[in-house]
């Protein structure tokens, strides 16, 4: 069966640095080098004995991501005192983290508010968009205005979380060629004239559209499994690398 052709995620252009925090509405918190460097080496030292160390813990949770690991791998359950750190700090990181992998994964629960609201009010759309897919594992409304502020995501929400189309956020995914082709592939499974103007502008999408126009027309335009999955890590390894090793 034919399909488009893919490039190994490898040869993916070289990602761009982080979501910048200025586009952020909350503010993280920077911890204090030598506050972090005690967290770590008490963290560790608990490590060696991989059981709970009371006496050790105030140091612990003043950092927020070894107050996640300390809940994770040495608590293996909620950690209300870790948790205030983890919410105060507003890194979205550790919130996610903490709620795929611990409330979800070793509490049993279904979601965090104290988490998601933290979340919201960061504004990263990557992460919440990632929250939305792995620990609700459905549509998340209240995170939806942000998560349509950026094309990628707005696709990969309305792909892999809608899992059909996303009226309301086609005019920022067709900003960006390839979030535009994609979505026209995965989402609508059909052309998307409003779109082919601004994927013609872009050299390296524009063949595979039209590609993927010839296949309409022949009645191949079914891929097989998996495809859409690897362009969408693909894609958005480009933009987050950070975010996908989790």
């Amino acid at each position: 069966m034919k399909r488009l052709p893919t490039r190994p995620i490898s040869e993916v252009a070289p990602p761009p640095r982080r979501f910048p925090l200025t586009k952020l509405r909350g503010e993280r918190v920077e911890l204090d080098p030598s506050i972090e460097r005690d967290a770590r080496n008490a963290y560790y030292e608990v490590t060696l004995r991989g059981k709970r160390r009371p006496d050790l813990e105030e140091v612990i949770r003043k950092s927020p991501e070894h107050a996640y690991l300390y809940a994770q791998n040495i608590i293996k359950d909620k950690w209300p005192d870790g948790e205030k750190t983890i919410l105060d700090h507003m890194d979205p990181e550790w919130i996610f983290k903490y709620a795929k992998n611990v409330i979800k994964h070793l509490s049993r629960l279904d979601r965090w508010p104290e988490g998601e609201k933290a979340l919201l009010t960061a504004g990263d759309p990557s992460w919440i968009y990632k929250y939305a897919a792995e620990v609700i594992e459905g549509e998340w409304p209240e995170g939806e205005s942000i998560i349509r502020q950026h094309p990628q995501f707005a696709y990969l929400y309305a792909a892999n979380v809608r899992h059909k189309r996303w009226p309301q956020a086609e005019p920022i995914i067709m900003r960006r060629p390839s979030a535009a082709y994609h979505y026209a592939v995965y989402v609508i499974g059909d052309t998307w004239p409003e779109a082919e103007g601004i994927m013609a502008n872009d050299p390296f999408v524009w063949p595979k559209y039209q590609n993927f126009q010839q296949l309409l027309r022949a009645g191949e335009g079914v891929f097989e499994p998996g495809a859409a999955e690897v362009l969408q890590v693909a894609e958005a390894i480009t933009d987050h690398p950070d975010i996908f090793t989790s």
